[in-house]
């Protein structure tokens, strides 16, 4: 039927952006940024959020040409360096209060660990979410736990949360108890594991 076509045309679509775009220093790789790619085209006037400021922050601004983008990032040097190269997309600077080492600790905390965003960021209505930030490669870092939590709370009915590096164990447990295994819809490998989450 016509959301088939609409889906296959969606993916053609995401294969001709991600081969024009200039994929230089994006951590990403083609076969995980194409379900994210194939959602957000598919949404008329998307609404995304991206936890994380990076190389790919213009990208997504680009394949959400027709919507609202937000980014949610922690660290000031790395608003700076990116705001110059963003042209409608918005920075929202936040503070995270969590590490690492002590995710298993705080996986029953719940609500407690939704992030204070700036007003205009609702609850229950973003199309899209990408949970890609902040960093969590090492015990002292802040990890995604309230990303993930906060992710939650801000996908409206009908959206997607995506989850990247899902087969780190800190992603992995609070991917599963507050997006649900059963939502999971989308698994991908390329430089990590990339789940895709259905509300």
């Amino acid at each position: 039927g016509s959301s088939h076509a609409a889906r296959t045309a969606a993916t053609t679509a995401s294969i001709v952006e991600i081969e024009k775009a200039d994929l230089r220093g994006i951590q990403l790789e083609p076969a995980e940024l194409a379900p994210i790619v194939n959602a957000i085209l598919r949404l008329p006037k998307c609404r995304l959020i991206v936890f994380g400021c990076g190389n790919d922050s213009s990208f997504w601004e680009r394949i959400n040409c027709d919507g609202r983008t937000i980014f949610i990032e922690d660290d000031q040097e790395w608003i700076d360096k990116i705001r110059p190269r963003l042209t409608t997309a918005e920075i929202a600077k936040v503070s995270y209060e969590t590490r690492v080492e002590k995710w298993a600790e705080q996986i029953d905390s719940g609500d407690s660990l939704k992030l204070d965003l700036p007003d205009g960021i609702e609850a229950k209505s973003w199309d899209i979410v990408l949970v890609d930030g902040p960093a969590g490669y090492a015990p002292h870092l802040p990890g995604r736990s309230q990303s993930i939590v906060t992710a939650a709370n801000l996908v409206a009915p009908g959206g997607t949360v995506f989850v990247h590096d899902c087969e780190r164990p800190l992603e992995k447990a609070f991917a599963s108890r507050y997006l649900g295994e059963h939502r999971r819809t989308i698994s991908v490998w390329g430089r990590a594991l990339l789940n895709g989450y259905s509300f």
